[in-house]
């Protein structure tokens, strides 16, 4: 099984490079009134841009992390058992000939054999479950052609096929919180404070501000509410908002290190 298996589309941005996009775009009834004000949309588009590839980079470094962590545990399991192994392999060696009991027959053991593969068969009804319940899922989020979309997004997560699989098998809620969605409902919404407490004044006290401290406190406590694209573009204006003054906490140290 494959979450990455779709191939019914394969879409892409076509440039008509005939079009007049200056008069398309600029003009009393058009999209910007002036030269200037598409200068400015630019420019606002630029800032976006960045911001979100520095959230990007935030959320990457965090799931790289879940990853080594993961195959490390992984390694570790395979040490332990083949540790198992050759200890079971030295008692076959030394072990004295063992009494024929051949006329005798241990329902313990029987029943020990018979509950481990009803527990067997169980693990892996429970993986089927989750799997179709997390492909249906993200049908629900992106749509029938979900693949390419879950593509994109593993991929700049630093993630692999087998372990989104691994994941959508053993552990959907980790999954659905990796990839900022939720596994009963659609994707969360930023929450914006009371109105309240709300205010206009841009001399309102720092605490009714949502600075880079608030976002970053969010980032470390609440990860799957932080990446949402609906909070990311909140975050982008209160930082277009304040100006300087959303830099605040350990904001340079950050940008020094992403």
């Amino acid at each position: 099984m494959n979450l990455l298996e779709n191939t019914n589309q394969n879409d892409q941005i076509q440039i008509d490079q005939n079009k007049n996009y200056l008069e398309e775009l600029v003009g009393d009834d058009k999209k910007f009134k002036t030269v200037e004000d598409l200068a400015r949309g630019k420019a606002e588009s630029d800032m976006y841009i960045e911001h979100f590839k520095r959230s990007q980079d935030e959320l990457r470094q965090d799931y790289t992390r879940l990853r080594e962590e993961y195959n490390a545990g992984q390694s570790l399991k395979e040490l332990i058992d083949q540790l198992k192994s050759n200890k079971e392999s030295q008692n076959d060696i030394t072990q004295n000939v063992p009494e024929d009991k051949s006329d005798s027959f241990d329902l313990t053991k029987l029943d020990e054999l018979v509950s481990s593969k009803l527990q067997a068969a169980k693990q892996q009804e429970r993986e089927e479950n989750n799997f179709n319940s997390v492909q249906n899922k993200l049908k629900e989020v992106y749509g029938d052609n979900y693949a390419n979309a879950l593509k994109q997004q593993i991929s700049e997560l630093g993630l692999t096929a087998d372990f989104v699989n691994d994941l959508a098998r053993k552990h959907p809620e980790v999954l659905y919180r990796t990839l900022g969605i939720t596994g009963n409902s659609q994707k969360e919404t930023f929450q914006a404070p009371p109105a309240s407490r709300n205010r206009s004044d841009p001399f309102a006290p720092n605490v009714n501000k949502r600075t880079w401290s608030f976002y970053e406190k969010m980032r470390k406590t609440e990860p799957a509410k932080y990446f949402d694209p609906k909070t990311q573009d909140q975050m982008f204006k209160d930082a277009t908002a304040l100006g300087n003054a959303f830099n605040d906490g350990d904001f340079q140290q950050r940008l020094i290190q992403l």
